[in-house]
């Protein structure tokens, strides 16, 4: 397995490290099916109302094999995509591991997704199965006339007159199954991720993508023993961070992992959850923390178990990292990556000292590079440049599912173009300096405003439209749209509350704006793209908050 050491040193570490990703690998066999996890705690899974499910490694083994002879039962493809609509729970791990065994591709969704944004993501990719729950079943039906390749909807917790329920028809199946001989590079995982421009595209993984983790997980988490680790996150299993940050290594390593699904994330529950569990690794997203230190008890330190804390997605302040170290007891360390290329650069207390605002230092197996304007490699420091990863790299996407012109677009030279910019100062330590592109990262997800955009020019009312993001000292970004109206007349405060509504109905809440102003122009180029970076700093445009 490829792993990291801890060799006393980063450079000792990392000139030590060599990849080690055979030419044949399921990430079934070596998780969850591997038989030396067999009697070990594989999953604790807290019900709302405070029951709790344990499930061995060989419990979820024998559950993953049943529904995978549940996809074959049901005809699906040899590599059907299989979505998976649930928030943290026993079966997505059922569901992961099925497609992983079976051949299929599994497709994460965001369970507050809606309306658009899953309609989208099924029909694209042309899923044939969903798994979700009596609470999202709903929003599944709703669409079902609009998805033709959609054949199944299995049901985790009920009956449904337009559903399997998956459980029951999943009991009599054999518990053990003829898991195929997989390729490292064979497909199956799609994660889709937002742009810019255009529609949210899907990026393809292969099994091997959880070994091109393992480095960074090894270096963030302070190189965890697998039969004392407790892990947990709250980030939702959908989201490549929740997923191959912490809960797909976990299994890999034959960790136990605990699974809580909250609605709404509480700081109070969630240092009660670290400490009557007994979680010793966490992944927090930034906006996670933050919330934390804003809400933390009063008296002792409310968890003394950590051991080792990881955060990413936006820079943490140093009042942040303060804090951690204060009340967590830990450093906490954080990474940097994409959906299609994650875990490249990292912090880890083990092996250096931390630098406030820098995203840390290269995870080694992987080849950084910073580029310039003309595509030429900087080799001197505190220069900004394009971060950029040499292809091929395990932890790098086989490409953009069914959209090669997108895929050729993000290499150059060998090359994957992050699209990020950083400086890199004299001791290899990376600092962001922002990006190409108008992405916004907002409570940790990674978000593109063309899809909001679409889903508001989708009102009557609304003429054109421009989204971006704008500094918030929670969630790092917090979403502001302009809007110029077709009819100058029309009521501006009840039009905003519509079209939040339209965007919390068909897209997903975080995807909400907080602020919506109406303006009488947007500022364009002579060819009629927005300028965005003007509207970031809109304070002289004439507007009327809503």
């Amino acid at each position: 397995m490829t792993r990291l050491r801890n060799l006393g040193s980063y450079d000792q570490s990392r000139k030590a490290f060599c990849w080690d990703v055979p030419e044949y690998f399921n990430l079934f066999r070596a998780s969850v099916g591997n038989p030396a996890y067999a009697n070990r705690l594989c999953l604790r899974h807290l019900g709302d109302g405070g029951e709790v499910a344990d499930w061995s490694f060989a419990q979820m083994a024998a559950a993953s094999s049943k529904l995978a002879g549940l996809f074959d039962q049901l005809d699906a493809s040899v590599d059907a995509r299989v979505g998976i609509f649930l928030s943290q729970c026993p079966e997505v791990i059922m569901g992961h591991m099925a497609c992983a065994m079976s051949g299929r591709i599994a497709l994460p969704l965001f369970s507050l997704f809606r309306g658009e944004a899953l309609a989208y993501r099924l029909d694209n990719s042309g899923a044939e199965i969903v798994i979700c729950d009596l609470e999202n079943l709903p929003h599944i039906l709703a669409l079902r006339d609009r998805l033709p390749h959609l054949g199944h909807i299995l049901l985790t917790d009920g009956d449904h007159t337009d559903a399997v329920n998956m459980h029951r028809s999943m009991a009599n199946l054999p518990g053990s199954y003829d898991v195929v001989n997989s390729r490292s590079d064979d497909p199956c995982l799609i994660i889709y991720t937002s742009g810019t421009t255009g529609a949210p595209k899907g990026a393809l993984h292969a099994q091997r993508l959880v070994l091109g983790h393992m480095p960074a997980v090894d270096m963030a988490f302070e190189f965890p023993k697998a039969e004392d680790a407790i892990f947990w996150t709250p980030a939702d299993w959908a989201w490549i961070g929740g997923l191959y940050d912490l809960l797909m290594p976990a299994l890999l390593m034959g960790a136990t992992t605990i699974s809580r699904r909250f609605k709404k994330f509480e700081a109070q529950k969630a240092f009660q959850l670290m400490k009557e569990q007994g979680v010793t690794h966490a992944f927090l997203p930034p906006t996670a923390v933050k919330m934390m230190r804003q809400d933390t008890p009063s008296g002792s330190p409310p968890h003394r178990g950590l051991q080792a804390v990881i955060s990413g997605g936006e820079a943490l302040s140093g009042e942040l990292l303060d804090w951690g170290e204060e009340i967590l007891q830990v450093a906490i360390n954080e990474l940097y990556g994409q959906t299609e290329c994650n875990l490249i650069l990292a912090n880890s207390g083990a092996l250096f000292q931390h630098k406030q605002g820098s995203v840390g230092r290269i995870v080694p197996g992987h080849d950084l590079v910073l580029l310039d304007d003309e595509g030429e490699i900087i080799e001197a420091p505190l220069v900004t440049g394009q971060v950029a990863v040499k292809s091929p790299d395990p932890v790098m996407m086989l490409g953009y599912w069914n959209n090669p012109d997108a895929t050729k677009d993000k290499f150059q030279d060998g090359y994957w173009l992050t699209g990020d910019y950083a400086h890199r100062d004299e001791e290899g330590y990376f600092h962001f300096d922002g990006r190409r592109d108008d992405l916004m990262s907002v409570a940790g997800y990674r978000i593109g405003p063309s899809e909001i955009e679409d889903c508001l020019l989708g009102h009557p009312a609304v003429g054109m439209v421009a989204v971006v993001g704008l500094p918030d000292p929670i969630k790092g970004q917090a979403i502001k749209a302009f809007i110029v109206v077709g009819d100058p007349s029309v009521d501006e405060a009840i039009l905003a509350q519509e079209l939040r509504q339209r965007v919390r109905e068909r897209l997903a809440p975080h995807e909400v704006p907080r602020d919506i102003s109406f303006v009488d122009v947007l500022p364009m180029t002579s060819t009629g793209k927005i300028i965005r970076a003007q509207l970031r700093g809109a304070h002289d445009l004439p507007e009327r908050r809503a």
